[in-house]
């Protein structure tokens, strides 16, 4: 059976289990996001594929925007525009992620993430913005 339990942001990350992503809250909006390489997260070239940068940084981003949650009353956020810009190649079999709240408006929430490998070389950086909604649930489109 699946485990079941919330994170420290307060939901239930899924599919972060399931790739095996250990997140830790560190402040209120701000999340660090980390990942053991393995052989599967490289690409047919033999680098780390472009999709483990994103979906890491995804993470730490989006936990970062969960971990301000009901203080600062927030019901929910979904990413809606994200840029990434891949500086380097990591060195070494682990991946650390650090997103951080820029600013909290009303609907949306601009966050920051840096991608850095085992060594703390930048490898990564992205910006995004998040829809942000206030109460219980998802507004309808």
């Amino acid at each position: 059976m699946p485990d079941e339990s919330l994170d420290e942001s307060g939901i239930l990350p899924r599919f972060d289990r399931h790739l095996r992503i250990v997140t830790r809250v560190e402040a209120p909006g701000v999340c660090a996001a980390e990942l053991a390489l393995t052989p599967e997260h490289r690409n047919i070239e033999g680098r780390i594929h472009g999709g483990v940068y994103l979906t890491l940084l995804d993470t730490a981003m989006g936990h970062a925007i969960a971990s301000l949650g009901p203080d600062a009353g927030l019901g929910g956020a979904a990413t809606m525009q994200f840029s990434c810009q891949f500086l380097r190649p990591p060195t070494g079999e682990l991946l650390q992620a650090r997103g951080t709240v820029l600013r909290l408006g009303r609907t949306s929430a601009f966050v920051e993430g840096i991608l850095r490998d085992e060594r703390g070389t930048e490898v990564a950086r992205a910006h995004g913005v998040w829809r942000v909604w206030r109460g219980e649930a998802e507004p309808h489109p």
